[in-house]
């Protein structure tokens, strides 16, 4: 776990099982887990269409709950700005842009889709400090640019946060 992530979440945040997330943070998080990545399987993903996978996903969603609705996750409403600070420490980014407006507006630049200001998805933090957010640029960046102040974001917790929140585990 880094240093950079417990600065963040510091002791304002809850552990909560999978299957007691809001439904749009099970979302992201099974975005980030499988279809972004290979992390979770046991699901057939082979006959999803390549257009729009979220209602297909919202069908699939109780399967993902009955194989891994028991695993933990941090999550938290973190100051946009924290959020900011942090993502200007990553090194590549730190060493290709002299500010966070500079790196903004050219993420801008390159296309970010307008997101819901209601059940936003969470970003998905690193436990690791070489970036910041393991998924969720775009909704980020969406967020900041629609000036939003709190940020959803989830993690997955280290042994520090157990311990620190036992009973729940």
């Amino acid at each position: 776990m880094t240093a950079r992530l417990d600065s963040l979440v510091a002791d304002d945040y809850t552990l909560q099982r999978f299957a007691d997330l809001p439904t749009h943070y099970q979302m992201a998080i099974i975005w980030f887990m499988a279809i972004d990545g290979e992390a979770w399987g046991g699901v057939d993903l082979s006959s999803l269409p390549c257009d729009d996978l979220k209602p297909v996903l919202t069908e699939l969603l109780p399967k993902y709950v009955e194989l891994y609705g028991d695993t933990l996750f941090g999550s938290a409403v973190l100051s946009a700005t924290a959020i900011q600070n942090a993502v200007m420490c990553d090194p590549e980014i730190s060493e290709a842009f002299s500010g966070w407006e500079e790196y903004h507006l050219w993420y801008l630049a390159g296309g970010a889709p307008k997101h819901p200001e209601r059940d936003r998805w969470p970003v998905i933090l690193s436990d690791d400090d070489m970036e910041t957010l393991l998924d969720g640029w775009h909704r980020f960046h969406s967020y900041v640019r629609d000036s939003a102040v709190g940020i959803p974001a989830v993690f997955i917790p280290g042994d520090h946060h157990l311990i620190a929140h036992a009973s729940i585990t």
